[in-house]
């Protein structure tokens, strides 16, 4: 019985994942809720609403002024700005914006990747100043040595859980 229940379960997942892939293939926002900056359409496609999307480059280059999510949500606060829901802006609804590659054109959803030039609202060189911004403090090398420590741990509690230390 517990089978059938799984297998069930699978399929639904499956046909829910097909669902959104097939709207992500038509441009289609997955849920009510899009980011600050669009606005959907009856049809459930993205339109860039300006005013919102003045905001969104305001922060981009508060952003790679400040260096700073706090101060951003800050400095927002103090203008009397409140985020698309209406809330308080926090350091994570800062990093929602700076972090979101819709603001490029490069529009992934559900496993689908595409670049739609219409959803652009930031320009590359933007948004890689706020990347660089961003990562300012990780360097290849380090990610690389954090990867390789990482490899080894797990390969010397392998050997150890295993009895291959002994």
């Amino acid at each position: 019985m517990a089978s059938a229940a799984e297998l069930e379960s699978d399929l639904t997942s499956q046909r829910v994942q097909m669902g959104m892939y097939g709207l992500a293939k038509d441009h289609k926002w997955p849920n009510n809720q899009p980011p600050l900056g669009y606005d959907m359409l009856d049809d459930g496609r993205l339109q860039v609403n300006e005013s919102e999307a003045d905001l969104v480059r305001r922060i981009y280059k508060m952003y790679v002024r400040e260096r700073s999510m706090p101060q951003v949500a800050f400095l927002l606060n103090e203008d009397g700005i409140r985020t698309k829901s209406g809330e308080e802006w926090c350091t994570q609804s800062v990093k929602k914006v700076v972090s979101n590659e819709l603001y490029t054109g490069e529009y992934c959803v559900a496993g689908y990747e595409e670049h739609v030039e219409e959803y652009r609202i930031v320009s590359d060189e933007l948004f890689e100043q706020v990347e660089d911004t961003r990562f300012r403090f990780q360097s290849r090398e380090m990610e690389a040595e954090r990867k390789e420590s990482k490899s080894k741990r797990i390969l010397e509690q392998y050997k150890q859980y295993n009895g291959f230390d002994q």
